[in-house]
């Protein structure tokens, strides 16, 4: 497990979680602005997909919270700081970041759980036809 400082006025905590015991991944976290941060995965797989979770404190009433799941190998996430001035961030490699039984790679939205396997059925033209 990774952990990194951010710096500046907010104490920003970041963390690792990771399935896969290959590869030394960290957590880096800029201050971007006075609304913004940047979180960065690094020695990250291109294949994989990464959740970035916040959690306002680093004890067992403060669970981790989903902010956003990332494309397959995207690394870098800018995130609001919104409200808080300090908290912990990690992030999640996962397949199915909201668990709804859909790999994020065929996911219609990986953010909903409520949205599953993104289909797409061309019923016209037929099976055969040609556009001119």
């Amino acid at each position: 497990m990774a952990v990194g400082f951010g710096s500046g006025l907010i104490a920003l905590i970041g963390l690792l979680r990771s399935t896969d015991s290959r590869a030394a991944m960290g957590l880096t976290i800029t201050n971007l602005s006075s609304t913004n941060i940047l979180i960065t995965v690094t020695n990250a797989s291109a294949t994989n997909f990464y959740q970035i979770q916040r959690r306002l404190a680093l004890d067992a009433q403060n669970p981790w919270l989903p902010l956003t799941n990332g494309n397959q190998g995207q690394t870098n996430f800018t995130i609001g700081k919104g409200i808080f001035l300090s908290a912990a961030y990690q992030a999640l490699n996962c397949i199915d970041c909201d668990n709804d039984n859909s790999p994020d790679s065929q996911d219609g939205n990986s953010n909903d759980p409520f949205v599953g396997q993104l289909a797409v059925t061309i019923d016209n033209p037929a099976d055969g036809a040609t556009i001119p």
